[in-house]
């Protein structure tokens, strides 16, 4: 995105265009109004995943104020050949901005069915009817000139039909946020290599080896968590602390992992094999100490149609599909379960959908 407005003409009232403005010591002031050349207009489709996710925070809170957007329209609910994922149509000018709101086409439904003819489906049909129409609202998409202001802090919320003013209500609403109420969140553990550490939980039992029930994202829903699957735990672990088990040969661990010993230690996180982040060849690629010896916690499935929420005890192993949220030591199980009521309710739903 960055890109094509370099690539366009920047406009500038005071500077006459000068292509050649960086080999001199000293633009080109215009003698007219004549001479001065009008920024370039710059149109373009992108995924929106810009506007959700955090790799998009410094483009939108760093460059896209420095243009002047005119128009941001929302194509994820219209059938555009080619384009798999959900779109976002972005229009503006090489210049600094200058009116104090963008045009903005807000998504309500998307297409009920594939369309014979692209060009003419429904929702399409309606960006290009009601695009003119600022303050019209149809079964697909509502139009709106909103406050630029509104654009230069990420995430974008430009959900129609009412969608961005709710949500406006609930944040007015809150009287606290989840990030004031929780100690700590975000990934317990990454294996790499899986399949030599996991298997079914009766294997490892007959094989008598120190294991943990392993909780995928798929594993967490509907409140609860059904797993049948153990994972090798190669770790001593106290109330306060968890240290690597030494292997002896002729321990189970050992004889367990050993077959396994070249593509475990060729693991790669950040560049670097286990024994290069000091850890033992057998260990796993990341473990959080403080999220695997709370006492409690929420674990969530990260990839789902909707949120899926469930209470924890510890002693489980969570891999990245399944982040845990962690309340302070000193919460109570009806502070975890007024907490989890809501995560899994529809208003909530709704929140993390349009946030």
């Amino acid at each position: 995105m960055e890109r094509f407005f370099d690539l366009a003409i920047q406009g500038n009232p005071r500077v006459k265009w000068d292509p050649f403005s960086h080999l001199r010591d000293k633009p080109i002031e215009p003698k007219s109004s004549e001479d001065e050349v009008s920024a370039g207009y710059v149109g373009m489709i992108t995924s929106n995943s810009f506007m959700k996710r955090e790799f998009g925070k410094k483009l939108i809170e760093q460059f896209i104020p420095k243009w002047d957007l005119t128009h941001v329209i929302d194509t994820a609910g219209a059938y555009i050949p080619g384009h798999g994922t959900p779109t976002v149509m972005l229009f503006g000018k090489h210049q600094p901005p200058v009116a104090s709101t963008i045009r903005t086409v807000m998504g309500i439904k998307g297409e009920p069915a594939t369309p014979a003819d692209p060009a003419h489906g429904l929702v399409w049909s309606a960006i290009l009817a009601q695009v003119d129409q600022p303050g019209s609202e149809s079964k697909f998409v509502s139009v709106s000139d909103t406050l630029r202001e509104s654009f230069h802090k990420h995430p974008w919320s430009i959900g129609g039909g009412g969608a961005a003013e709710l949500k406006e209500a609930l944040d007015d609403a809150a009287e606290t946020t989840l990030k004031q109420v929780t100690d700590d969140a975000g990934f317990m553990a990454i294996i790499s290599e899986d399949d030599a550490f996991i298997g079914p939980v009766a294997h490892f039992r007959r094989k008598n080896l120190p294991q943990r029930l392993f909780i995928t994202g798929d594993s967490v829903r509907d409140w609860s968590v059904d797993s049948g699957e153990a994972i090798a735990f190669p770790y001593n672990d106290s109330a306060e602390q968890i240290s690597v088990i030494p292997l002896a040969f002729s321990d189970p661990l050992a004889q367990w992992f050993w077959p396994n010993r070249v593509p475990l230690n060729a693991r790669m996180m950040f560049g670097k094999t286990p024994v290069e982040h000091g850890l033992a060849w057998y260990q796993f690629i990341y473990l959080t100490p403080k999220r695997f010896l709370s006492s409690q916690y929420l674990a969530f499935a990260s990839v789902a149609t909707g949120n899926q929420f469930s209470m924890m005890r510890r002693g489980n192993v969570l891999n990245r599909h399944a982040p845990v949220v962690v309340l302070s030591e000193n919460a109570s199980d009806a502070e975890h379960f007024a907490l989890l009521g809501l995560l899994n309710s529809s208003t909530a739903c709704f929140w993390i959908n349009v946030e």
